[in-house]
């Protein structure tokens, strides 16, 4: 008898370069030819396998990105052969963190000139003062107090990771 070949595709969903699972990842499930056969949301350990699929050409294709990361729209193409005949096709599918370089500006309210020397903290969503590291030459520095120039800005050195965060003036002017 004939039979009719068939399988499945599993996805890998993964952040930090594979060490953390990505739950509530929408994917679309589309036929080679672009048709949405199904949509999936990705599990608690970044997965989500795909219905029975007879043989041919598939993608997967992110729809939704999971909070704090970048959708990532890549079409991951797969096929499944007569070899693949109830066999499981693992694709793994990575996203990047969103982060941001933070510029601040103080002003005086009143005439609108820029404030020298003003310092400020940043607080997590934990209300913890951040810390950031980053290089300068061969040191590394780290830092967790930013004071302003004479344009009345400061820079972040480094990129803050998604989340939510309160500025603080921590050293007013005098």
């Amino acid at each position: 008898t004939n039979q009719i070949a068939y399988g499945k595709s599993k996805i890998h969903k993964t952040g930090k370069g594979g060490s953390e699972f990505l739950a509530n990842a929408v994917f679309g499930l589309f036929k080679e030819d672009g048709t949405k056969l199904f949509e999936y949301t990705t599990d608690k350990k970044g997965e989500v396998t795909s219905v029975d699929l007879r043989f041919g050409t598939y993608y997967w294709k992110e729809l939704v990105a999971p909070l704090g990361y970048h959708l990532n729209d890549t079409k991951h193409y797969f096929t499944i052969t007569e070899e693949d005949h109830e066999s499981v096709i693992h694709l793994p599918i990575s996203n990047e963190y969103i982060k941001a370089k933070v510029l601040v500006s103080k002003i005086d309210s009143e005439t609108k000139e820029p404030l020298e020397n003003v310092g400020f903290k940043i607080l997590d969503s934990n209300n913890e003062v951040i810390t950031i590291k980053y290089q300068e030459g061969k040191n590394i520095i780290e830092k967790n107090e930013w004071f302003t120039d004479s344009d009345g800005q400061f820079l972040l050195e480094a990129s803050l990771p998604y989340g939510k965060y309160t500025l603080i003036e921590s050293k007013p002017l005098e």
